[in-house]
């Protein structure tokens, strides 16, 4: 089982998506982002 996991990461992206979920990471904050930067 150790081949299929970006396949299984992909279709189960897709099916969230399909249920109006969107998945991922939480995107970040433009000000949170240049503090973090600094």
């Amino acid at each position: 089982m150790v081949g299929g996991t970006p396949e299984r990461t992909k279709s189960g992206l897709q099916a969230a998506r399909s249920r109006g979920k969107k998945g991922g990471r939480p995107t970040k904050k433009e000000d949170k982002v240049e503090m973090a930067v600094k």
